[in-house]
């Protein structure tokens, strides 16, 4: 565009002192630097704001910037640290409205900050807003949300009577009760978890793994979209179910939400 700054600089119009050109991206230094060594990583297509760049170009403007902040720190520029920063939008700083790159080689004293509203001290939002935030959010990034799974070290064992086994897990093995219920006896034994249960007739496996999610009912979902099906856990948990993946293997799912 000829009214555009970087589109002048791109087709030689005005000057620029290249670091980096292909036919995606460029990078040059900025003529008004927060610190020597300053420059700007652009993509060669005019897009005015982020949302007009797709995820390919915005994957290079980031290669080119990570490529640069090394090369900072490799050279002979005073430079203790870096930031990258993108101003998208006239409210978010942005001056020149050609998508652009800062990569800002930083040092203890230099002068340059972003200064912080004085709520931004005291504001704490509970995990509830937070995860609701993130639920409006997910279907607007173009892709599933991410359900986090985190092995555990935590063991389920179906047999036909838990007290009976306790005394070989106990005596034999070196484990300790630290709970105890009709139908599940729970033992320690270092960092390992085993859980005693009351199955008389297995119907699966005898010994479970399993993983700990942030909530259960999406997991299971995700997982039955992926292939996997569900099986009854057993008498002592009536409606709950087991996974088995699509390669055969059978694990639990533990909802356990990390701390706030």
């Amino acid at each position: 565009m000829s009214d555009c700054v970087f589109c002048r600089i791109l087709a030689g119009e005005l000057p620029a002192s290249f670091v980096y050109r292909d036919d995606r991206c460029a990078a040059f230094m900025d003529i008004r630097p927060v610190n020597s060594g300053h420059l700007l990583v652009i993509p060669t297509r005019h897009a005015p704001y982020l949302a007009d760049i797709d995820p390919s170009e915005a994957a290079d403007i980031m290669k080119v910037g990570h490529a640069a902040a090394a090369a900072l720190r490799g050279s002979g520029v005073r430079c203790e640290g870096v930031n990258l920063f993108l101003a998208d939008g006239e409210a978010a700083m942005q001056e020149v409205f050609h998508v652009h790159l800062h990569v800002i080689p930083r040092f203890r004293g230099d002068g340059f900050s972003l200064k912080f509203s004085p709520e931004y001290y005291t504001r704490h939002p509970a995990r509830s807003e937070l995860d609701q935030l993130a639920a409006s959010l997910s279907p607007l990034m173009g892709s599933r949300p991410q359900q986090a799974f985190a092995a555990n070290n935590e063991l389920a064992l179906h047999v036909a009577d838990p007290a009976a086994a306790e005394s070989f897990y106990v005596n034999t093995l070196g484990c300790v009760v630290f709970d105890r219920a009709p139908d599940c006896i729970s033992l320690r034994n270092g960092a390992l978890r085993l859980y005693l249960l009351r199955d008389p007739r297995p119907t699966h496996e005898q010994v479970v793994p399993s993983f700990d999610v942030p909530n259960r009912a999406e997991a299971l979902a995700r997982l039955e979209a992926a292939g996997c099906s569900l099986v009854p856990i057993g008498p002592h948990a009536p409606g709950q179910h087991y996974v088995r993946d699509p390669f055969g293997v059978l694990f639990d799912l533990v909802e356990r939400r990390a701390p706030a």
